[in-house]
């Protein structure tokens, strides 16, 4: 019996000790602490770390730098502008005296590619930018333009449509009308071909290729039957090929007047890189993060955020402003 009572008491006395010591894990004092984030400083020189705190835990930890590209400010996506749109075009014209070329810009054509609604819209005028030979007659004249850095004429951030136009007067004499092609190259110069390109975030881009501006030729006043794409004003081959070449044909007879547009798909003067992104700096299977540090290339002021995805759907934003003096 006296043994009995005494492992018992010796049970009693252990489990007393055990509770002591563990007093912070047992049911009723286990104290949760919320996960949140502090900064040591929010000022730094150039080369010395930022420092943040982290207290409590969080399943999945993202940092953002604030620096492009890692912009919490940017996770629907960043918009940021097509710089110097940069065009060179070829074209040759025959037979006629008629200088009847046109390139032109719009930012208020409604996208109707009817004669109506492209003749109501406003077009800026960048023929003389190219210079584009005169025609002299029977004489075939090829011609490619330098790169030429049309900005000027985009207004804002509103889409805009290019346009070739042929507007033809009737003939007089001394005043014959001009054939022209207007091609994405030529054999006659293979350097010389249609180029539409600009620059995003300092890396050169492709604006459109020739056959990816889905030219519509539009013609007014044609009287050599119907348009079925073998004659008259045309782009070439004939859809659903890909065009190498707008043919902006005399008419026919082809002593007579005629307005031919062949007009682009809209361009974009801003394109959306997509989403910035943040680092994971803890995942759910690492332990509670209680510091981290990140130190900034360039000087400036980044907007800093840390958030967090917990797997009972909770989140959280911290953020700061950070300056990084020189």
């Amino acid at each position: 019996m006296k043994t009995k009572i005494f492992y018992i008491g010796l049970l009693s006395i252990a489990l007393f000790s055990c509770t002591k010591e563990n007093e912070r894990m047992s049911p009723g004092t286990l104290k949760i602490t919320p996960f949140k984030v502090t900064a040591d400083a929010l000022e730094v020189e150039l080369g010395e770390p930022v420092n943040f705190r982290l207290e409590g835990n969080a399943d999945t930890v993202y940092f953002w730098s604030g620096e492009f590209g890692k912009d919490y400010s940017y996770t629907g996506g960043r918009e940021v502008p097509v710089e110097s749109p940069t065009l060179s075009i070829r074209t040759n014209s025959n037979y006629g005296t008629q200088e009847s070329l046109s390139i032109l810009l719009s930012q208020d054509f409604n996208g109707d590619y009817s004669y109506e609604s492209i003749t109501a819209a406003n077009w800026k005028d960048m023929t003389s930018k190219f210079n584009i030979p005169k025609p002299t007659g029977a004489t075939l004249i090829h011609y490619a333009s330098p790169a030429i850095d049309i900005s000027e004429f985009i207004e804002e951030d509103k889409p805009y449509y290019l346009a070739v136009r042929n507007n033809i007067a009737q003939s007089t004499t001394g005043n014959t009308p001009t054939q022209y092609y207007f091609y994405a190259s030529n054999n006659t110069n293979p350097s010389g071909k249609w180029s539409f390109t600009g620059w995003v975030n300092g890396e050169s881009v492709e604006i459109s290729t020739f056959a990816g501006a889905d030219w519509k030729v539009v013609v007014d006043g044609y009287l050599g039957g119907e348009l079925d794409g073998t004659r008259g004003p045309r782009p070439s081959p004939a859809p659903p090929a890909a065009p190498t070449s707008l043919f902006l044909a005399r008419n026919s007879p082809s002593t007579e007047a005629m307005d031919t547009w062949a007009v682009t798909k809209a361009f974009q003067a801003k394109v959306n890189l997509g989403p910035d992104k943040g680092t994971i700096i803890k995942r759910v299977t690492d332990l509670p993060l209680e510091e981290y540090k990140y130190t900034y290339a360039v000087p400036g002021e980044y907007n800093v955020a840390f958030t967090t995805i917990n797997k009972d759907r909770t989140a959280h934003v911290f953020q700061f402003k950070v300056t990084v003096t020189p």
